[in-house]
């Protein structure tokens, strides 16, 4: 399909398979083509490698955009020390894994990723049980 498009335009450093929110890192392009794919995203430079995390400073930007009015900076945190309990607790479960609380956060945290590691996590614990 790449090919039928055009190809590359330039060297491609970063393909993300899906949308800018919620597509998934690509590593190489041997993957097949099904009817939920929807797009092919290729970057000519990796702009999120270039930034390292920071502290949180809690500025409350990811609690805004987030449409679940969760508290990912806060669920984050949870998810990183592995507090499933305490994760649940704060409706981590809720969260709808759209990437708005990394887009916005000025540290460059990568927040919906610990979130949506976590929820994994905590669902596969409930499923062996």
């Amino acid at each position: 399909m790449l090919e039928a498009a055009g190809g590359f335009k330039g060297e491609c450093k970063k393909m993300i398979s899906g949308g800018p929110m919620m597509g998934f890192a690509m590593f190489d392009l041997d993957v097949p083509a099904t009817k939920t794919s929807s797009s092919l995203l290729c970057f000519t430079e990796d702009e999120v490698a270039a930034y390292e995390p920071t502290a949180c400073i809690n500025c409350g930007r990811c609690v805004e955009a987030c449409p679940e009015l969760l508290v990912p900076s806060r669920l984050a945190d949870y998810g990183e020390r592995g507090q499933s309990g305490v994760f649940e607790k704060w409706h981590g479960l809720e969260c709808v894994e759209c990437g708005s609380c990394s887009y916005v956060c000025p540290a460059k945290r990568p927040l919906a990723q610990s979130v949506k590691t976590m929820k994994k996590q905590v669902l596969a614990a409930k499923r062996k049980k």
